[in-house]
């Protein structure tokens, strides 16, 4: 036996997961890289009167280095929830958080790998999502669809040039029970949730709700306001991971800005975990929306009578401000009130086929805004809200409402 400075205690021969009545050799081996060195440290030869015929193979074979090791300390990493090699989860769920210096924040690129002897690591490709916390380190989310003994590995590099990555850490997860949304989680682009923008110009910053994954409120509405200082273009994208596939469910979110705050506002009309991604680009320049920020949203309880918001036209701009209606769709042959804040329009009205059906007046009060009352038709004809905001201008279309029989 090799003297490494250390000693062994005793072995607890019912954690080794002996299956059949037998005699086991148990080796203890070392392995130096640094001096491409390796070797046995001890044998035991052990009898195995008692097995436990119930346990399950583990995920992967062969088993790779288990838990938080040498490995994280190289690349500056330490584990801040779990710092042993296996995980418990009681209901499918798990999150994991590792800690590192803050210099490495931005250099550090991870991916993960997960399976089951029963789901191989492409079927559970998107049950992984992780969020930066900057200067912190990052937050591991995991969702477990079925009960069972799992693998997670962390994997990592430091130069982006590189085309692999490297094992960080693996953890052995044991799941009694699997998540009660046992679907993937949405947005299957990437496993990298919250702050996703590569530059500072594109930044938004949280401010109501800096954690990634969200609760909705028990009404099934959701409202996350974001500091927009540079006055971004943005573009809001709303999906829901279904059995089969992810269903788009974007004309269900309002966004407002004022004061370089923007103001987003949810409605979910199913239960289920959504994805709402932003995407940004500056003002007055040709370029395509790029993500910034990605949100998952848990929602138990949806909103009850939901309907999608009033579809914007590109000429409607998210400093405006709709008071109401609120709701896409109206009833046919029947009378709403119009509130809308439009500053510097010159004229506004409601247009239903292109000819304008009723003009709204400015309120004295209030010169930016404008209100009336307009009656549907029937037909199915769309009414539309529009503007004219210059004098030599016709009117632009902004925002647009179904008329139905039925809401």
């Amino acid at each position: 036996m090799h003297n490494l400075g250390g000693y062994v205690r005793s072995i607890d021969v019912s954690r080794l997961g002996l299956v059949a009545c037998a005699r086991y050799r148990l080796s203890l081996t070392y392995c130096n890289r640094a001096l491409n060195v390796q070797g046995i440290i001890l044998d035991y030869l052990v009898d195995a009167c008692n097995p436990d015929f119930s346990l399950e193979a583990l995920p992967t074979d062969p088993v790779p280095d288990l838990g938080p090791g040498w490995k994280m300390s190289r690349m500056g990493v330490r584990p801040l929830s779990h710092t042993t090699s296996t995980i418990d989860s009681k209901d499918g769920l798990v999150g994991i958080s590792l800690g590192f210096d803050t210099e490495q924040t931005e250099v550090l690129k991870f991916g993960f790998r997960l399976e089951s002897a029963e789901l191989d690591a492409s079927r559970l490709a998107n049950h992984v999502r992780y969020q930066c916390q900057a200067g912190k380190g990052i937050t591991i989310y995991v969702k477990l669809p079925k009960p069972g003994q799992y693998m997670l590995q962390i994997l990592a590099k430091q130069d982006p040039d590189e085309m692999s990555t490297s094992s960080l850490c693996n953890y052995l997860i044991q799941c009694r029970s699997g998540c009660i949304d046992p679907w993937p989680y949405p947005g299957s682009d990437s496993s990298k949730i919250g702050c996703i923008s590569p530059t500072t110009v594109l930044k938004l910053e949280a401010h109501s709700h800096p954690d990634a994954i969200v609760e909705a409120s028990d009404n099934g509405l959701l409202t996350v306001a974001m500091k927009n200082p540079n006055d971004l273009r943005i573009l809001i994208q709303l999906e829901l991971q279904t059995k089969g596939s992810a269903a788009d469910y974007s004309d269900y979110v309002w966004q407002s800005t004022d004061d370089h705050e923007l103001k987003i506002q949810c409605r979910f009309p199913r239960p289920g975990c959504y994805c709402m991604t932003v995407f940004a680009k500056e003002k007055g320049r040709d370029r395509l929306f790029k993500p910034c920020w990605r949100y998952l949203i848990n929602v138990d309880n949806p909103c009850l009578n939901a309907l999608p918001y009033p579809s914007q036209h590109p000429a409607w701009k998210p400093e405006y401000r709709l008071f109401e209606p609120m709701e896409g769709y109206l009833l046919e042959k029947q009378t709403f009130q119009i509130v809308v804040c439009i500053p510097r329009a010159l004229e506004v009205a409601m247009v239903n086929n292109n000819e304008v059906v009723s003009s709204l007046a400015r309120d004295v009060a209030k010169e930016a805004t404008w209100l009336g009352n307009v009656a549907t038709t029937s037909g199915g004809f769309p009414l539309t809200l529009a503007a004219r905001l210059r004098d030599d201008s016709d009117l632009s279309l902004l925002l647009e409402y179904q008329v139905s029989a039925v809401r």
